[in-house]
């Protein structure tokens, strides 16, 4: 059996991926909509609902940091015991967060 890359570990995780950059896209759009409209009760039912979706899939990290944490913790019931996967992460994370602003500054 060849060796696992780490090719093999993002494509297994692209959903987790993607449901990231999507949770951080909608979490800075709601930030940024709730900042403007001085409306903070949505804004933290915004973020208990994406809490509540993402968390079961993704782990609903939502945050580079967090992610960070999460990557350099010792303990073995953690998810990302591959360093590749958690850089994946962040990345996706960043480009949620890109896209959320965007979809805040043109609406």
């Amino acid at each position: 059996m060849p060796p696992i890359t780490e090719r093999d570990v993002v494509r297994e995780n692209i959903m987790k991926l993607i449901i990231e950059m999507i949770g951080t896209a909608l979490l800075t759009d709601l930030y940024i909509c709730a900042t403007i409209n001085s409306d903070y009760l949505g804004f933290m039912m915004g973020v208990f609902v994406l809490l509540a979706f993402g968390f079961k899939i993704s782990g609903a990290h939502y945050n580079q940091a967090v992610t960070y944490a999460y990557m350099m913790r010792k303990n073995p019931g953690v998810r990302f015991n591959n360093r590749v996967l958690g850089i994946a992460f962040m990345i996706f994370q960043f480009g949620g967060g890109i896209i959320g602003a965007f979809v805040a500054l043109f609406f």
